[in-house]
């Protein structure tokens, strides 16, 4: 699984990229596997030379997020349709899910008015293979797009939508837990990271299928992170706290924090 996040607001630090990490943890936390995050600028040659490169890789699932909106810098669906060598074409179905949307805010507003407004048939005009998805916290369409074996969606930026279209038609729905879901414990261990390096090594080797990490916090305390699947992550961890024990006592165990 790769993520695509498209933002010049993102590549100048105006703005800060709080999807990727939200989604990262989700999809790990249910048994996926992130790659990638790549951050690109809110250019069609450069969204769809990207997506190209993905889908030449056998990328299986392709999350794109950003560019999705009215404006002229709004250039995400024409960088897919370019990336997968399609026509953008106008969607009845997209547009119908933006009047559900927009109606319910003002529900005097006309369908004939929806069909006119230059936003709206914009927003709607979407790479012809794509299948739209439902947003009921925003105007912009999500998509979804299946091509030689991979699977394309592509995000509104809001974090407000983004969350709430995985939410409620992906996560689960589209990408069901898989039967190595994770599991993440964090060990608060008041040591230096230099003091436990061979002690750490052995526990990472004894246990090749946990992925042990350590990360420095201030007030000396250090952050023993272990994942992987939940029987193989109670045997790290109980070997982890022996050893930990045994060279340091039981002092370094924090238990609070």
């Amino acid at each position: 699984m790769v993520i695509v996040v498209i933002g010049d607001e993102i590549l100048s630090g105006h703005t800060v990229d709080s999807n990727s990490p939200w989604l990262v943890q989700r999809l790990v936390r249910s048994g996926h596997r992130v790659s990638r995050i790549v951050v690109i600028p809110d250019d069609v040659d450069e969204i769809a030379s990207t997506l190209r490169q993905l889908l030449d890789q056998k990328t299986d699932t392709v999350f794109i997020m950003g560019g999705i909106g009215p404006t002229h810098d709004d250039v995400t669906f024409e960088g897919v349709a370019r990336g997968l060598g399609v026509e953008l074409s106008y969607s009845p179905k997209a547009a119908s899910l933006m009047y559900q949307y927009l109606s319910l805010r003002n529900p005097d507003l006309d369908r004939d008015t929806i069909d006119t407004d230059p936003g709206v048939i914009k927003m709607a005009t979407i790479p012809e293979c794509a299948e739209p998805l439902i947003n009921r916290e925003g105007s912009a369409p999500a998509l979804e797009i299946v091509r030689n074996g991979s699977t394309l969606f592509v995000l509104p930026g809001v974090p407000r939508e983004f969350k709430h279209v995985l939410d409620s038609e992906i996560l689960d729905k589209r990408l069901p837990e898989c039967r190595d879901a994770q599991v993440f414990v964090d060990l608060p261990v008041s040591a230096t990271e230099r003091s436990m390096m061979d002690l750490l090594k052995t526990c990472s080797d004894n246990h090749p299928d946990v992925k042990l990490g350590s990360y420095p916090q201030p007030d000396r305390v250090v952050i023993l992170r272990l994942s992987g699947c939940k029987e193989a992550v109670d045997d790290c961890l109980e070997e982890l706290k022996s050893r930990l024990l045994d060279a340091f006592g039981k002092s370094v165990m924090v238990t609070s924090r």
